[in-house]
């Protein structure tokens, strides 16, 4: 509890309440439209690492425009198993339109970056110890 101060001062039958839903949710009715976390995630982390990989390569790091090209790549992974889920095709419409009014705002300041350099500098401090 150390780490999640906030929950040292919840009810714990919120937080029950609300692990009771979830477990409900990931058991059912996503995992059927979605089939087996760990197939789905590791399917998610392949197109996530190519897009961070190629953002690093051309942009420094990731910029708002890549989060979007993310979160369509988790709904393309989500349709792989259910095509015809309406809702995961609206959120990839969404997601192709703001990626693409983000991706004209890219400044050439790079302050919306998020440096690579920068976010390894951060988990150096965080861990207290050199990343090599």
């Amino acid at each position: 509890m150390a780490f999640f101060p906030a929950l040292q001062t919840w009810p714990t039958h919120k937080m029950k309440h609300i692990f009771e839903i979830a477990m409900g949710v990931i058991t059912g009715a996503r995992q059927k439209d979605y089939g087996k976390p760990e197939e789905n995630f590791s399917d998610i982390a392949t197109g996530w690492t190519v897009i961070a990989k190629r953002a690093i390569e051309t942009d420094g790091g990731i910029t708002p425009a890549h989060v979007a090209l993310m979160n369509d790549w988790q709904k393309t992974c989500r349709l792989l198993k259910t095509p015809a889920h309406e809702d995961s095709w609206v959120d990839k419409a969404g997601y192709t339109a703001i990626g693409y009014e983000l991706s004209k705002d890219v400044k050439s300041d790079e302050s919306d970056i998020l440096r690579f350099d920068m976010l390894w500098q951060n988990l150096e401090t965080e861990s207290g110890k050199k990343n090599d």
